[in-house]
């Protein structure tokens, strides 16, 4: 849930990860988004870098990776199995995620692990990010000539500056 709050990810993107697809460039960990061995995305916009919320280093991802996993091929999630008839690994963790929040009193109806991307949008939006860096972070096309055929990736400083300003104070982790 953690990862869906910062970065508003499609909930298969984290459940497939790998501890090699925790990467750095220029000192910044950030979360490769591929369908490289058997892993899937929903379309080619969907590969993209995002980097990891300071927070989330801040509250030990890279020791929870690096504890979890220790071979690059190694599931970030190993407890995640396939399941229903498309096979995902996100199955069984909407599951749990749905009983957890009942159990802990904040069940809605409508409200669910997706919704964390329409959270994270909202605050990239409201914190004056571009709607070409919001796309590039969620893995949307976007529109128009200049970001569907002419925008390349964007530099991790960029994207990183722009995950930054995903703050949540309201929860005060």
């Amino acid at each position: 849930p953690l990862l869906g709050l910062y970065h508003g990810n499609r909930l298969e993107e984290f459940a497939q990860l790998r501890l090699g697809d925790v990467r750095t460039d220029g000192g910044i960990v950030y979360l490769d988004i591929n369908d490289e061995d058997g892993k899937q995305v929903k379309n080619e916009q969907s590969k993209r870098r995002v980097p990891v919320h300071p927070k989330l280093i801040e509250l030990g991802f890279l020791d929870f990776a690096r504890g979890i996993a220790t071979a690059p091929q190694d599931p970030l999630f190993p407890n995640l199995k396939p399941q229903g008839p498309d096979g995902k690994l996100g199955t069984s963790f909407t599951k749990w995620f749905t009983r957890y929040r009942r159990e802990i009193g904040v069940y809605r109806k409508g409200l669910d692990y997706h919704s964390f991307r329409h959270g994270v949008t909202t605050k990239l939006m409201d914190a004056s990010v571009t709607e070409a860096i919001v796309d590039e972070l969620t893995g949307h096309a976007g529109h128009g000539t200049s970001r569907t055929v002419y925008k390349k990736d964007l530099s991790m400083n960029t994207l990183y500056d722009a995950i930054c300003k995903v703050e949540w104070r309201e929860i005060g982790l």
